[in-house]
């Protein structure tokens, strides 16, 4: 009985010290989080139709830390001339830990709603006008247990046009 009136207390220490213990390891895990770093790189153009065309915005993201990420997601917004013409929400991705890896936004751009009217595209195209400006802005949301960070990027640039036979519309 008095072996048990021992054990019980010690067993209460033990578990006290290791909650504490966990606790101040959470503590300065989470004070030595990095924000990951995400940077625009470049766009690549996977298909040109008469009308739109489908590509995928390529940004690099650092992760600095020593755990993986899981819990990535990105919304956007495409301008072409100053006009939306594309948008994504929730987009999912992964990132390992201490590592640079390669996240890819697709879209579908349409160019006949930046121009209006497939007309106006065509005009464009039989004056010269190879490309169109683009801005691409997007907030990669990323969340871990002892964290959240939000990282606006935007991005900007000309998009190849299609070249267009003008029976095609």
């Amino acid at each position: 009985m008095r072996c048990r009136l021992f054990t019980i207390p010690l067993i209460l220490f033990f578990l006290s010290a290791q909650i504490a213990f966990g606790e101040s390891s959470l503590e300065s895990l989470s004070s030595n989080l990095k924000t990951p770093e995400i940077t625009y790189d470049r766009f690549e153009v996977k298909r040109i139709a008469p009308d739109k065309a489908e590509v995928e915005f390529i940004f690099i993201l650092n992760n600095p830390n020593p755990l993986g990420l899981d819990n990535i997601s990105a919304d956007y917004e495409l301008f072409l001339k100053g006009k939306s013409t594309a948008q994504g929400k929730d987009v999912k991705f992964s990132a390992k830990p201490n590592s640079k890896s390669e996240i890819r936004l697709p879209a579908e751009i349409n160019y006949i709603k930046a121009f209006k009217s497939a007309e106006i595209l065509a005009e464009a195209v039989i004056r010269g006008q190879k490309t169109i400006p683009f801005t691409l802005n997007a907030v990669f949301k990323i969340n871990v247990k002892l964290a959240t960070f939000n990282i606006p990027v935007a991005a900007k640039g000309d998009l190849p046009l299609p070249e267009l036979n003008i029976n095609s519309f």
